[in-house]
């Protein structure tokens, strides 16, 4: 079935996949699968909301501090006016006003561009004319399918495919950022003083060849906590399908599932079986009792003897913090989990509610042992996740 879409939406996505190959020829991270995520995103954020987009954007397409400094100047630069019919442009905020010039000089007789002094040659923002409709088909994503609206417990295939695609795009990009600041650590490495008195021994002394301490660029370990009590039930679902493209990308991760008991899936994400581990979930919710023990199960992981070294150790955990576990014992485990990563990153719900302060939730004293607290509710908490990884 054909959908019709308003010429405006298409003159935008074009604009976007023209945006995303001039990023590209620029140096940025950027290829067919990261054009497929900005247009998915465009959609989900209705074609409007840029400064979201470009939060959204910049940590996928920015592999180092230059490219990340970079970033902003130039998407508002190209941003900074949008098509629209005619192919006459609207600075944004002053929509009434050049309606009206437009009318003056259709009226006069003059050009539109002619009186605002605006050159008719290309210039940041202009949409290419090869981008044609197979290309907007091939990316195009309606805003229909936001994730706001998506009913997880019957997702249709190519809507299950999507979202995964989305979800090991920022992985992969992650993975990107890693390597490509690891080969700049290595243009900064250190001198290794005793191997280069050894190796100038035979020059009588003279430091003729330098020796340089070697870095070794391990891969990292990711180990995943989802929460899959009744309160967290929007949100699971979700987040499993970037924990099974977390899987697929990334060797040594772990993902396990909570309410009461704590439960390994990875193997099962692992041979894409999405369906039965909902269906382990729910299984797991109705063999026990209501309630969220988040303090009992993390004790459980860290009682295990095959944790994964501190070094290059990311763990994500995915809960709203309602534990019925004493309130000390909360805090000692959240601490025993730091002391076992590099990075602890939660992600938190009810940090969007209306009202939720963190200070007055389990939360107040471990703070200080969370790198980062964001919300989860949407696709694009996973890309403010991954630039999370990144700092």
């Amino acid at each position: 079935m054909n959908i019709h879409m308003p010429f405006p939406v298409i003159e935008t996505e074009r604009k976007m996949i023209a945006f995303m190959r001039d990023m590209k020829q620029r140096g940025f991270l950027v290829d067919t699968e990261t054009e497929q995520l900005a247009l998915s995103l465009l959609a989900e954020h209705d074609f409007f909301d840029r400064q979201g987009m470009a939060l959204t954007l910049k940590p996928l397409m920015c592999d180092s501090r230059v490219r990340w400094l970079q970033f902003e100047p130039l998407f508002n630069q190209y941003w900074s006016v949008k098509p629209v019919l005619g192919g006459k442009v609207k600075t944004r905020g002053l929509h009434r006003a050049e309606n009206r010039h437009q009318n003056q000089s259709e009226q006069s007789g003059e050009p539109f561009e002619q009186q605002t002094g605006e050159s008719t040659a290309p210039r940041a923002g202009a949409v290419s004319d090869d981008i044609d409709e197979e290309t907007l088909r091939r990316y195009r994503a309606s805003s229909a399918d936001s994730v706001e609206r998506i009913d997880f417990s019957n997702l249709d295939p190519a809507m299950l495919n999507r979202l995964s695609a989305a979800c090991e795009a920022m992985v992969r990009q992650w993975l990107r950022c890693r390597q490509s600041s690891s080969a700049s650590s290595r243009l900064n490495q250190s001198l290794d003083i005793r191997q280069t008195v050894r190796s100038n021994l035979q020059h009588g002394g003279l430091l003729l060849e330098l020796q340089w301490r070697a870095t070794r660029t391990e891969a990292p370990k990711v180990s995943i906590f989802i929460d899959v009590s009744r309160s967290m039930e929007k949100h699971t679902s979700l987040f499993l399908l970037f924990a099974m493209a977390m899987v697929r990308q990334v060797r040594d991760s772990r993902v396990y599932v909570f309410n009461t008991q704590l439960s390994e899936v990875t193997d099962t994400l692992n041979r894409q079986q999405y369906q039965k581990v909902r269906e382990k979930i729910l299984l797991q919710q109705m063999c026990w009792g209501g309630g969220t023990k988040i303090a009992s199960c993390f004790d459980q992981w860290l009682s295990t003897a095959n944790k994964p070294a501190r070094r290059n150790h990311y763990v994500l955990v995915l809960s709203d913090g309602l534990d019925t576990d004493p309130r000390e014992r909360f805090e000692t485990a959240i601490r025993g989990l730091r002391r076992c990563c590099r990075k602890l990153i939660w992600l938190n719900p009810l940090m969007l509610v209306k009202g939720y302060d963190i200070d007055t939730q389990s939360f107040a004293g471990v703070m200080d042992c969370i790198d980062h607290m964001m919300p989860a509710n949407s696709i694009d908490s996973f890309a403010e996740l991954t630039s999370a990884l990144n700092a």
